[in-house]
């Protein structure tokens, strides 16, 4: 499988909420996890966007079976992905 660039763009999502996530992912023992090599997020005019590079669809969306409870427990609609096939990744 070919690694997929993911863009979620979440309006409703603070730098506060953002933080919680990150701890819960932490406690779930899964801030950090092996199929994801890049993680970014910024703050835009209306919220947040976060993109990461996976190392496919599949990863992502076992991912996101623990993701999307905890985005939801920190008051966060959880967000559909744009998804693209990387062509090349410069680290």
């Amino acid at each position: 499988m070919s690694k997929i660039l993911a863009i979620f763009r979440v309006p409703d999502m603070s730098p506060e909420k953002y933080d919680g996530v990150m701890k819960d992912l932490d406690y779930a023992g899964m801030y950090k996890v092996k199929s994801r090599s890049k993680h970014t997020m910024a703050l835009t005019g209306s919220g947040s966007v976060v993109v990461d590079v996976w190392d496919s669809t599949d990863a992502l969306n076992e991912f996101f079976g623990t993701l999307g409870p905890i985005l939801v427990k920190n008051g966060i609609n959880p967000p559909q992905p744009e998804i693209y096939p990387v062509h090349n990744e410069v680290s």
